[in-house]
């Protein structure tokens, strides 16, 4: 398991001098938790590695723009979601396939019935997670480190850390219960310890190093068009990053009005607490002399 300080010098390794040992170790240090997040959603080993490398290419590509603070597995999940969406929208379009998912009582199933029905919903339940939330879960649980150390890698306090974990399995909680799924906090840890990460076949960090290198090559002659122009990969990974910041506007649009929200109603309570303490004038009584006259 890399550390986040790691994690990062790898990756400013990467930005800085194009060291693909530098990517390589990211790739091989993450492949499983991708792979598995894939494999998950599309049920095809062969489209869980394309989808796979689709993640690390993205990580190529967007490498400079991630800030100093990320967590980097959280991240790739959370690409691994949107690239699986998009190749299963382009795979059921060229195969018109359709999964259709038979409605059952939970209650009723064993415990590996449990764990696949969980395994179906878990991805699209931590992309219901704002980013905190998402980075919480996939320290503690996907890469099973402790909340020190998830509070560590997260900037805060052991406390803060642990708090934050609950409010996450909280919320997907209620995620799985709305689909029919009802675990209790325990429950709910200990699944997803069992079904997070499983792994990658052999030779795939290669393969996808290698993929993602090519992809985003840049060519020598500065008129040509990168080597990846014309990849079939390309398309999936514009529509996954596009599908992204969407998702990221809507979420910080939502803020926004939330926020907006709340400032109007303080001030609309201010003032009638205003209204209600100001203290009513005293009329003056009339003057006699006028009054006589």
């Amino acid at each position: 398991m890399i550390s986040q300080r790691d994690n990062w010098e790898l990756l400013q390794a990467y930005v800085r001098d194009r060291d693909q040992a530098a990517f390589a170790r990211l790739v091989s240090g993450h492949i499983d938790l991708v792979y598995s997040a894939a494999l998950r959603q599309v049920r095809d080993r062969h489209l869980a590695e394309e989808v796979t490398q689709a993640v690390f290419v993205l990580l190529a590509q967007k490498a400079h723009s991630l800030g100093a603070g990320v967590i980097l597995s959280a991240y790739l999940l959370k690409a691994a979601y949107y690239m699986s969406k998009n190749t299963l929208k382009y795979e059921n379009r060229r195969r018109k396939y359709e999964r259709k998912a038979a409605e059952m009582s939970v209650r009723s199933l064993a415990v590996g019935d449990v764990a696949s029905t969980m395994s179906d919903l878990l991805d699209e339940g931590m992309n219901q997670l704002n980013d905190r939330e998402r980075a919480a879960i996939v320290l503690r649980f996907f890469e099973q480190r402790s909340l020190a150390e998830a509070g560590a890698a997260m900037g805060v306090s052991e406390d803060a850390a642990a708090m934050r974990v609950s409010r996450a399995i909280g919320k997907l909680r209620q995620f799985f219960q709305s689909r029919k799924l009802t675990l209790n906090a325990t429950e709910a840890g200990t699944l997803m310890m069992a079904i997070a990460v499983r792994n990658a076949p052999p030779q795939l960090a290669e393969t996808t190093s290698q993929a993602a290198m090519t992809i985003n090559a840049t060519p020598a002659d500065p008129t040509a068009p990168a080597a990846g122009d014309s990849h079939p990969m390309i398309e999936i990974i514009g529509d996954a990053t596009r599908a992204m910041r969407y998702d990221r506007a809507v979420a910080l649009l939502r803020l926004t009005a939330t926020t907006a929200a709340v400032v109007l109603a303080i001030c609309v309570l201010c003032h009638l607490m205003w209204t209600i303490a100001r203290p009513t004038p005293i009329k003056a009584p009339p003057d006699r002399a006028m009054v006589m006259d």
